[in-house]
This record gives structure tokens, sequence and C-alpha cells, in this order.
């Protein structure tokens, strides 16, 4: 039984990791220890301080100490163990597997880590390197583990199957990804628990101003898998139209050059605010003076975005592309739209229709409150890992 645990994430605290903080205060709630722990600290521009607070003490993997780097010559048999791990990987060929054994100091320090905290289990919210460093202390030294799956399978670099062997349960956000994840490895191990939201910090306001802008709010990392500029086109068509919302961007990211110069190329610099990162609270306050909610991703790497779940739970109508699970949390036309990757008249037409349709928008805000309190509790998803914790 699992009472002490360390949720292991790669690059934390980042401006988006709100949910691990929010799991993990619910599970010692419920009378569990958990510690924090990242593969090495995310970038200045991508680090959240009011997180790190939040969080506490927080280890890191890398960089090891020469400790770390020591103690696998005084335990030869894990040695030998973890080796084995790497021998059995396959992706990348020699230099992916001679990479992997260039994981093996960090390894060592999450055992030490462990050891030291007293936490015997590791929750890796990651599919990457970060699995890997789990499963070699599987091996290595018989800490169990957790997996959670994120993000589409492709994006994880391989070897899917040896990461998930020796996991104890593996949650994955979407039923989508669960139903990949069944053809690699034992249904009964496999978990569909998405990420959940604190739905007393995301709450409806009904005292908007009727007579202010129509404004929309994006909240995501400013990278070009996040669709801005597909947003941006389809503001374009609508000013044809005699349609000029207000849109706020939230995020920091490294295509805010090219997010800025899509939009001044567009002429839409007028209606259109980079609010660089915010926290979650200021958020909240965020969706309490908006209209809609926009994001409009594509390619494989979103998953069950949480900013939607937020957007949602606020009584914020969405407009969202079919990616990962939103299919699951999004029922189109009723509490929000969802449009096809890279759709410009789609998108341009959901959001025309909240402009033009007060009525549709009221309705649909209930709609999406109502959704979140069944669906993205996260008091209720973060109770099920805890009890799947606590029975390993």
């Amino acid at each position: 039984m699992v009472d002490s645990v360390i949720f292991l994430a790669a690059e934390f605290p980042a401006h988006w990791h709100t949910y691990l903080l929010d799991e993990g205060d619910i599970l010692r709630q419920r009378g569990m220890t958990v510690h924090y722990t990242t593969t090495r600290a995310p970038a200045a521009d991508m680090r959240s301080e009011i997180l790190a607070r939040r969080a506490g003490r927080i280890d890191h993997l890398f960089p090891v100490s020469l400790a770390d780097a020591a103690w696998f010559l005084w335990h030869p048999g894990a040695l030998v163990r973890a080796l084995g791990y790497v021998a059995g990987t396959r992706a990348g060929g020699l230099r992916g597997r001679l990479r992997r054994a260039a994981l093996l100091p960090s390894v060592a320090r999450a055992i030490r880590l462990a050891r030291r905290r007293g936490a015997p289990h590791l929750h890796v919210h990651s599919f990457g390197d970060a699995a890997h460093v789990a499963a070699m202390a599987h091996r290595a030294a018989g800490l169990s583990y957790t997996l959670v799956l994120h993000g589409t399978l492709s994006v994880w670099g391989g070897d899917i199957e040896q990461k998930a062997r020796g996991a104890a349960r593996i949650f994955a956000v979407t039923r989508p990804l669960a139903r990949d994840l069944s053809a690699l490895c034992p249904a009964e191990r496999i978990d569909f628990v998405t990420m959940g939201i604190d739905l007393d910090r995301f709450t409806v306001r009904d005292d908007r101003d009727r007579q202010a802008p129509f404004t929309l709010l994006s909240v995501g990392r400013l990278h070009l898998s996040k669709g801005h500029r597909f947003m941006a086109r389809a503001l374009a068509r609508l000013a044809e139209k005699g349609h000029r919302p207000r849109w706020l961007i939230v995020g920091t990211g490294p295509h805010r050059a090219e997010i800025e110069a899509e939009i001044a190329r567009l002429g839409l610099a007028d209606q259109v605010s980079l609010l660089g990162a915010r926290t979650s609270d200021e958020i909240a306050e965020l969706l309490h003076r908006v209209d809609a909610f926009s994001l409009t991703s594509t390619g494989p790497g979103e998953a069950a975005p949480v900013s939607v779940m937020e957007a949602m739970a606020s009584g914020v109508p969405v407009i969202c592309s079919r990616i990962g699970g939103t299919a699951d949390m999004i029922d189109s036309g009723v509490d929000g739209f969802l449009t096809e990757q890279e759709d410009v008249d789609g998108i341009a037409a959901a959001l025309e229709r909240l402009i033009t349709d007060p009525a549709q928008r009221d309705r649909m805000a209930r709609a999406a409150r109502a959704r979140a309190e069944r669906d993205f509790d996260g008091r209720v998803l973060s109770g099920r890992i805890h009890d799947a914790l606590r029975s390993i």
C-alpha cells in the first residue's frame, strides 16, 4: 500500500503545471505524503514562481552529484539489472541505448531520493525519459511506479512497452489514449482518468457587462502547435463582415515573434493583446471578463486540455479543435464548438455565432458549467488516483 509518493515530472514547475499541484493537494488531504521531483528545472521564461512556492521543496534528477554518479559502483547487481533494461530498449538503435545508459546517474539519484524521503513509489507524469528513469529504478532497486500518459504515444520517443512493463498502474487522460495503450499493455493495468480542476476556483459570474466589446481568451504556450494563427485568420475574415472582437492571449513560448508577425500581417494589432504568463487565479479572473475561449491546436500533442476545462467551469463557451480527447469533453453545439484542425472557416463560423447570438451563448455557458461539474471535478478524479495508489 502506497502512502508516500514522489511526483516526477519533466521541467517542473512550468506555468501549465497547476494540475500537478492540485492533484498533490488532494492526495495530501487524504493522508498521503507527496514530494515533488523534476527531471530538470524549466527554462526561465517557463518557470512559475507561484507554483514553485506552492510546491515547497522540489528535488531535481539533473544535475547529479558525485555520490549519485558513483552509486551504481557500490551496487553492481543493481547496475546489471538497469543495464538489462537498457539492452531491451529499441528506439534509436545503439545511439538510443547509449543515450538511455547516460540516464543511469539520474536513476541512482531517484533511488537515493526515494530512500531519503521515505517514498518508495514514483508517480510519473510523463512517458518520456522520466518514464525510463522510473522503469530502471524499478528494475534496479525495486521502487514501484505509475505512469500518466498526457499525449499521443508518437511524441514520447518509443519503447512504450518497455517503459510500461513494470508499472503498477498506467493512467491515460483520454479514452483514445487508453485505447492506444491497450494495444501495447495489459488492459487491466490501464485506467482512464482525465486531469481534473478545482471547481471552487473556476466559477461562473453573471455580472458580465453586456455592453462591453465581445472578448475572446486563449491560454497556452506560444507555440505554432497551439494554432493561434488559425484563430487570427478567422478574426481577419470576421473583420471583413464588420465583427472586430478583442482577443486576449495568455502564455509564453518560443514562437511569440511568429504569432505577433501573423497578427500584424492580418491587421489585427489593435484587437489583440498578448498578456504573457498569468497565475491560475489571474486566469480565473480573466475568464470572468470574457465571452468566449479558444484553443485551436493542431498535431499530436494535446490530450485533455486543462485550459478548456477551466473555461467550461467558468461558464465560458469554448471553440476547440478536434484533437486528443476534446471530442469526449465537448458536445459540439451544446456546451461548446468543435472544429476540424486548421479549419479557418469553421472557427470563424463558430465565433460569429457566439458574437451574434447572445441567447445561444448563455445556453452554452450553462451547459458548459454543468459538464464541468459532471466530468472535470478534480476532487473526484484525483480521488480515483489516490485509491489506485493505495491499492498498490
